[in-house]
């Protein structure tokens, strides 16, 4: 009897044991079935309604996916731990987040997808720790937000990959945020953040970040996003004239394929619509002239592939279209880009860039607001359809630099007088030209099937300034210039007017 006891005994203190590890395990993980994935018996996934239920799971590290169902009205920011994912379970998933309050707060290794996320247009909708050891690979996919998704690479965050697969930014409003800031000639330029901004502040090249970025939309065409669109920066904090007088091209070129600083290394950059109104505020911090753009592709961040697959619509006071700092491969536009107010110039050049495509109209509204400016750099090939500006100071088309091949299957027509305009910082006169080459820029040979055109007084339809060049130029519509004291050609470089046979 006393042997059968003392066998029996210890089996009993061992269930005793299994009851209490259970409702342990029970307690940590809030009821395990609720965090169980079906078959498994594994901590790893639940389902969310309330905002209690959504804390708790992201304060688990057992939920490693977290499914939203219906519209959970979160009071403070949801803080992802890293692995977990967090996606919408039912068409109608959401997360709402009172004034004041950031979003959803990324770390390392996390998804976010089939979601509506709405904070103020003021604040992050999507956001990162800065404090964690890297980025991991990030992915939001399907997303629709009101407020800003920033991505920062500073503190301890020094690399990552970055891959966005469908996201729709309704509202935001980014003038108050830091910018990143470029010194040019001796004047400070700024540019407000984007609606969705990327951005490697890291100051060692070291610090890589590998992004992948489609479907991504911004504004609504009568309700714009309050800053950039799209903006994408690695972190050279860039001075020109460079101290051995390298021409600022050559220097964007040369830090797009060895940066010395933190970088971004693109693969592809695709957009739908994007609509942008950057305000009426010309200083910045320190005076600085402030800037913005639908797309701001910024020093230190090269893309092999950029296609803008809707409309661009811009407003407000240097209020671009696209500028460019980065080399680009290949850049498309299939949509019509269309800017309103004082130098909203449609698209900057300053890089290398391979092909440079617009398959719809460009059209300005304002003074000094440019249809395509090739500030600086290198374009082998554009390819564009009708170019239009309407203002003072506003030509067409601007080179300053060098373009291999322009095509123009459409007309180009520049409608304003001669007004003050911004260039490299500072304002000068300018005509409005239909077709300005300025001093020391190259042309190659320029193709275009319709009319080269200005209906202003005392402008010119062809301006090749002095020390300038276009090899070849065929203006199958011909070259008018409709304005008092115009002329329809103004050659004071090198020019031949001359058609394929």
């Amino acid at each position: 009897m006393q042997g059968s006891k003392a066998t029996t005994a210890p089996s009993t203190r061992t269930r005793a044991q299994v009851v209490l590890a259970a409702a342990v395990l029970a307690a940590a993980c809030s009821t395990a079935q609720a965090y169980a994935e079906p078959g498994t018996g594994g901590c790893r996934t639940v389902e969310v309604s309330t905002a209690d239920e959504l804390s708790a799971a992201v304060a688990n590290t057992c939920s490693q996916e977290i499914a939203v169902r219906g519209v959970i009205s979160s009071p403070a920011t949801i803080h992802l731990a890293p692995g977990q994912e967090l996606k919408g379970k039912s068409d109608d998933a959401a997360i709402t987040f009172p004034a004041a309050v950031d979003g959803i707060q990324l770390t390392t290794d996390n998804t976010v997808s089939k979601l509506r996320i709405q904070a103020a247009p003021t604040q992050r909708a999507i956001f990162n720790d800065t404090a964690v050891a890297g980025l991991g690979k990030v992915k939001l996919a399907n997303l629709t937000t009101t407020g800003q998704v920033q991505l920062l690479v500073k503190d301890q965050v020094r690399t990552g990959h970055v891959i966005v697969d469908g996201l729709d930014i309704v509202a935001a409003d980014t003038t108050q945020r830091e910018k990143p800031r470029y010194v040019f000639f001796g004047n400070a330029l700024e540019s407000i953040q984007g609606a969705f901004q990327l951005w490697n502040q890291q100051p060692d090249a070291e610090s890589v970040v590998k992004a992948d970025l489609r479907g991504i939309s911004v504004g609504r065409p009568e309700a714009p996003v309050i800053g950039s669109g799209v903006s994408v920066f690695g972190a050279a904090p860039i001075s020109v004239p460079s101290a051995d007088g390298t021409p600022i091209g050559d220097v964007l070129h040369q830090l797009s394929e060895h940066p010395v600083s933190g970088s971004l290394r693109i693969s592809t950059l695709e957009t739908g619509a994007l609509h942008t109104d950057g305000g009426s505020n010309p200083l910045g911090s320190a005076g600085a002239q402030v800037g913005s753009g639908a797309v701001f592709v910024g020093a230190q961040a090269p893309i092999e592939t950029m296609r803008v697959g809707g409309a661009i619509t811009t407003r407000g006071l240097n209020a671009g279209g696209v500028d460019l700092f980065s080399d680009i491969k290949s850049v498309t536009f299939d949509g019509p880009i269309e800017t309103f107010g004082p130098t909203g110039i449609a698209i900057v050049n300053w890089p290398h860039v391979g092909t440079l495509s617009a398959n719809s109209s460009v059209t300005t509204h304002g003074l000094g607001a440019r249809g395509l400016n090739v500030y600086a750099g290198h374009i082998d090939t554009v390819r564009m359809r009708d170019i239009t500006t309407n203002g003072p100071g506003s030509p067409a088309i601007d080179v300053f630099a060098d373009i291999d091949d322009l095509g123009i299957d459409g007309t180009v027509q520049a409608n304003g007088a001669p007004g003050p305009s911004l260039v490299l910082g500072s304002f000068v006169i300018l005509p409005s030209d239909a077709l300005h080459v300025a001093e020391g820029g190259n042309v190659d040979k320029a193709n275009v099937s319709g009319v080269l055109r200005t209906t202003a007084p005392e402008t010119a339809a062809v301006l090749v300034g002095p020390n300038s060049r276009i090899g070849t130029l065929c203006a199958v519509g011909g070259i008018e210039a409709t304005g008092a004291g115009s002329q329809p050609v103004d050659n004071q470089g090198t020019l031949t007017l001359q058609c394929p046979a």
